[in-house]
């Protein structure tokens, strides 16, 4: 049983989390200042040191934290979609899903996650990336094992096109539009699965 402690541990790293995605939207990596991080959250910088490292440590903790919840989401598809097809749909549907739910954090995740950092810390954020296509990665071949998918699909493209169409609504989606996200996740299903299917 989680003690009250930890609880509150917990609620504070996610506290401290959210402040820090909301000003490395806001400003960039470069410009964000810790400062700012701790203003708003009503702590002192030297506080704030007691969570992290550096300005370097926190970026990437928020990365791992935000872009891990599309990941799980993702490597979590097998226990609730029983063929590649249906695992596909729903993919797009949590990736558009979690996107713009943290869309502030993915829009400069997807701009500045290897430019800003050093080697060592793009390492570990890059890899967030790697794992999520992956994961497409093996919904396309589970398809084409099954039959469901063309025999001779390029899998390497369809990873990189399908999250490039989904990315992409970053920049031009509006939940105020005439398309609701789950609307717009069935549409991207039809294109999609419409164009690989066998």
């Amino acid at each position: 049983m989680t003690d009250k402690a930890t609880l509150k541990r917990q609620l504070r790293r996610d506290q401290i989390l959210d402040s820090a995605a909301r000003v490395f939207a806001r400003d960039g990596f470069h410009a964000a200042r810790m400062d700012d991080v701790a203003a708003e959250l009503g702590l002192t910088k030297a506080a704030l040191y007691y969570y992290c490292d550096s300005k370097e440590d926190l970026f990437v903790k928020v990365i791992e934290a935000r872009v891990g919840i599309a990941v799980e989401a993702l490597e979590n598809l097998d226990s609730t979609a029983r063929t590649a097809t249906a695992k596909v749909r729903e993919a797009i549907r949590t990736h558009l899903l979690v996107f713009h739910r943290h869309r502030d954090i993915y829009t400069m995740f997807l701009g500045e996650r290897l430019r800003s950092i050093s080697a060592e810390a793009a390492s570990v954020v890059d890899e967030m990336g790697r794992r999520f296509e992956r994961r497409w990665a093996e919904f396309l071949e589970e398809g084409i094992q099954t039959g469901e998918f063309k025999t001779g699909l390029d899998v390497a493209v369809t990873v990189k096109a399908s999250l490039s169409m989904c990315n992409m609504t970053l920049t031009w989606f509006s939940p105020d539009g005439r398309l609701s996200i789950d609307e717009l996740a069935e549409e991207f299903g039809d294109l999609i699965l419409g164009g690989i299917a066998a």
